[in-house]
C-alpha cells in the first residue's frame, strides 16, 4: 500500500464524522462573532468563554482520538495483516500535522472575539494538538485494554480534581493567559510543547517500528 492510498482509504473512513465536527465548531465560533450572542452570561460565565473552552477541549479530545485510531487500529492491522510499518511511519505524522494545521484555524476563528489573530496562540494550538495525537496513541498502545489501568488512572485524576479544584482554575487561568494575552511571550510553554510533542512522536515511532506488534497490541 502507498502513502496516498492510505491517506485515502483514512480520509474515506474518517470524513463524515470529521467533517461534521468541523463543521459544528466552525459554526459555533462564527456564531460568537454576534455580539448579542457573545456576551450572554451562563451562571456569570460568558458564553463566548465556554464556547472557547467547549471547542478546544473538543478538539483535543478528537486529536488524541485521531492518534489512537492511526497507531492502534490501522497500524496494528497494517503490521499484522500486511506486515507493513513503514506505511503509518510516514503517514502518521502527516495526518497528525495536517490535523493540527485544521484544527489550528478553528482555533483562530475563536481569537477574533478574543482580540484578533496572535501568533503565540497559533504556535501553542498547533503544537497542543500534535503533543495530543500522539499522546492518544501511545496512551492506546499502553492502556486501552487494561481496564484496571484505565479506572486507577481516571481515580487519581478525579480525586486530584476534587482535592485541588482552586489550584487547578489557577492553573487553567494562567495556560489561558499565556495563550491569549498577547503581552506574554510564552515562549517557554512553547519550547515545552515543541519538546513534548518531539519526545512523544519519537517514542511512539519507535515502539512502532522496534517491537514485536503481537506483544505490544495483542497482549
Amino acid at each position: 500500500m502507498s502513502v496516498s492510498s492510505m491517506l485515502k482509504m483514512v480520509f474515506n473512513h474518517l470524513k463524515k464524522s470529521y467533517l461534521i465536527f468541523c463543521s459544528s465548531c466552525i459554526a459555533l465560533g462564527l456564531l460568537m462573532l454576534i455580539p448579542a450572542i457573545k456576551n450572554i452570561n451562563i451562571d456569570y460565565v460568558s458564553l463566548l468563554t465556554l464556547s472557547t473552552n467547549l471547542i478546544i477541549i473538543s478538539c483535543l479530545i478528537v486529536s488524541s482520538v485521531l492518534g489512537k485510531i492511526i497507531y492502534y487500529d490501522y497500524g496494528k492491522s497494517l503490521s499484522l495483516v500486511q506486515n507493513n510499518k513503514k506505511i503509518i511511519l510516514i503517514t502518521g505524522p502527516i495526518i497528525c500535522v495536517i490535523n493540527a494545521f485544521v484544527f489550528t484555524i478553528i482555533s483562530n476563528i475563536l481569537l477574533i472575539p478574543n482580540g484578533g489573530f496572535n501568533f503565540k496562540a497559533t504556535t501553542i494550538f498547533f503544537l497542543s494538538y500534535i503533543v495530543m495525537y500522539y499522546f492518544g496513541a501511545l496512551f492506546s498502545i499502553f492502556v486501552i485494554k487494561k481496564t484496571k489501568i484505565v479506572l486507577t488512572i481516571f481515580s487519581i485524576i478525579v480525586t486530584i480534581s476534587l482535592t485541588f479544584t482552586a489550584r487547578l482554575n489557577d492553573l487553567i487561568n494562567i495556560i489561558k493567559i499565556t495563550i491569549f494575552d498577547k503581552n506574554i511571550n510564552g515562549t517557554a510553554f512553547i519550547i515545552f510543547l515543541l519538546i513534548l510533542g518531539l519526545s512523544f512522536s519519537g517514542l511512539i515511532s519507535f515502539i512502532y517500528y522496534k517491537f514485536d506488534t503481537k506483544k505490544v497490541y495483542c497482549k
